[in-house]
């Protein structure tokens, strides 16, 4: 798209300049390279707005505008508004069969074997439900490309390891030109660096919930840390019921709010390797005995929290303590 980005009495940082072409890039599948996009931001009296237009080659405009308090949730409206806009627009121009490049599919090939039937079954086509995996909260700073391309290459030469565990994640939560993971001194954490955010996962669903009206599942939810193996075998993970037990009260809270959670699986029955620290980091209910450098017996050793949360399935969610 030929974007052009401008501010409406009011000088825009590089770091809202970005946040808001990457916004835009999820508008990518709909318009071609060569389509015009015009982004003016102002504010008055605290808050933002934002009007986004788009035009085609054949000079149908596409508007969209929305005020907020905070600029970034604003931004996420429109492009919604504006998707639904560009969805209708394509599937009016696919109906009359007009060839207009500023709206394709992926690639010609594709465009080129699309038949009717097919466009008919893309229509009636819709899920039945929403899945999404969630294990807490992220506070960002703004990061210039410059600086968040050398992070992540410095990042990708490291030897992992406890020592630099703590760098290691702030660099795979860097997305260089907009956003880096750090520190909120006002949020609990796992011991490896995880952001323990229930109001987050309440507020995903909402978010979910309000858009698309589908009921939710959670596939994956869980406290990802290194467990001590006792002298007399036992695992005190305190630590991942406290982690659990709010989480499940903010689905409670959703379902007394309406939303229709139609499942929550916690990560996981048992340990497994982590894709990035290895079996040391661990998520299981069952405790599996082995270690990075030696399989041993694999032996499997039921933790506190597995206890506890047979308990939980047993009361149906009503017993917590």
């Amino acid at each position: 798209m030929k974007l052009t980005i401008s501010g409406k009495q009011m000088e825009l940082t590089q770091g809202i300049k970005d946040n808001v072409e990457s916004k835009l890039s999820r508008l990518d599948k709909y318009i071609s390279p060569d389509t015009d996009v015009k982004v003016t931001v102002s504010a008055k009296k605290g808050r933002h707005k934002i009007e986004v237009t788009i035009t085609p080659k054949n000079g149908h405009v596409i508007r969209a505008e929305e005020s907020q308090e905070n600029l970034y949730p604003a931004i996420d409206l429109v492009v919604d508004k504006l998707k639904i806009q560009l969805k209708k627009y394509k599937d009016k121009m696919q109906k009359r069969h007009q060839e207009n490049k500023s709206i394709r599919f992926d690639s010609p090939e594709i465009n080129d074997s699309i038949l009717e039937e097919d466009l008919e079954d893309f229509k009636n086509a819709k899920p039945d439900f929403i899945a999404f995996n969630y294990y807490g909260g992220t506070t960002v700073r703004y990061i210039s490309k410059q600086e968040g391309d050398a992070i992540k290459q410095r990042v990708s030469q490291l030897k992992l390891g406890k020592d630099n565990m703590q760098e290691f994640m702030t660099g795979l939560m860097t997305e260089p030109g907009i956003a880096q993971g750090c520190t909120n001194d006002l949020q609990e954490t796992t011991s490896y660096g995880m952001g323990i955010d229930p109001i987050g996962l309440i507020s995903t669903m909402r978010q979910l919930w309000e858009r698309y009206h589908l009921p939710l599942l959670i596939t994956e939810n869980g406290c990802g840390v290194e467990d001590t193996l006792t002298a007399d075998g036992k695992v005190h993970d305190d630590y991942r019921i406290d982690y659990l037990r709010v989480h499940i009260q903010a689905c409670q809270k959703a379902l007394h709010e309406g939303i229709r959670l139609m499942g929550y699986s916690p990560w996981s029955a048992f340990d497994l390797v982590s894709t990035h620290q290895g079996i040391r980091k661990r998520y299981g209910f069952i405790y599996v005995d082995r270690d990075d450098e030696s399989i041993k017996e694999c032996k499997r050793i039921r933790k506190d929290s597995f206890y506890w949360y047979k308990k939980v399935i047993a009361s149906n969610g009503n017993d917590l303590d």
